[in-house]
């Protein structure tokens, strides 16, 4: 018997960038060289997550442990010695400012880098959610972490319905707000659940799915704008079949 299709969100997101770069990425399984910032990005999710787990745990958490946790964690990201330092020291900084504004509100986080694999019709979605709260009245809070631009929060997100999808159908939780914590400035914007987006979003993962099992990772009029960002420029013919 054949493995079941794993779906994540960042095999949904490549597959709707364009079914080509799905295709390169997991059915070739060519390398993929994420950018700088990714990487980064990486770093500093690794250290939110022993720092929140020190500060729900109630251990120290002073400046000299945030450091200890940090280096840790800290993997170079740029052969560029001075860019790798700046972004380091940026990194510190953003975490060190989290902690001070997010350490009296961590008492009801439940979930930290919360891993999920369950069954979704043939399919099985699977990934992390950065980190679940408990609200009033049995609800919770999904929060993602982002290190990138600051943007707006749809209602319609599709990362965080996800993620919504997830702890309404499995975990046994009751989705009720969703949140972006963008580090660059320590703020967090939040929109709330809607049922029906958390639906609508099931509907495409397994369309999607459907499609990948089809074999269709045709190169589309859409997919063509995102070109630009994408690491496999150099072998892809960028010619809608």
């Amino acid at each position: 018997m054949s493995k079941k299709l794993r779906m994540s969100y960042t095999k949904l997101s490549f597959y709707l960038a364009c079914p080509k770069r799905y295709y390169y990425r997991y059915v070739e399984k060519r390398p993929y060289y994420p950018h700088v910032m990714a990487r980064y990005g990486s770093n500093i999710h690794r250290s939110l997550k022993d720092f929140s787990e020190a500060i729900t745990a109630g251990k120290p958490i002073d400046k000299d442990a945030q450091v200890i946790l940090y280096e840790k964690q800290w993997t170079n990201v740029s052969k560029d010695v001075t860019k790798n330092l700046e972004l380091k020291n940026l990194g510190i900084k953003q975490l060190q400012d989290f902690v001070d504004l997010n350490i009296s509100e961590m008492g009801n986080t439940i979930y930290l880098e919360k891993s999920f694999s369950f069954p979704l019709d043939d399919i099985i979605i699977c990934g992390y959610i950065d980190r679940v709260d408990r609200l009033d009245n049995d609800k919770v809070e999904i929060i993602d972490y982002k290190t990138g631009s600051i943007r707006n929060l749809p209602q319609d997100d599709l990362q965080l319905n996800l993620y919504a999808l997830v702890c309404r159908d499995y975990l046994d939780l009751i989705p009720a707000k969703l949140s972006l914590y963008f580090l660059k400035i320590n703020q967090k914007t939040s929109v709330d659940v809607s049922n029906l987006y958390i639906d609508l979003l099931k509907n495409l993962v397994l369309n999607t799915a459907d499609k990948i099992l089809s074999q269709n990772f045709t190169i589309t009029q859409e997919s063509l704008q995102n070109c630009n960002d994408c690491c496999y420029q150099k072998i892809c013919p960028k010619l809608p079949n």
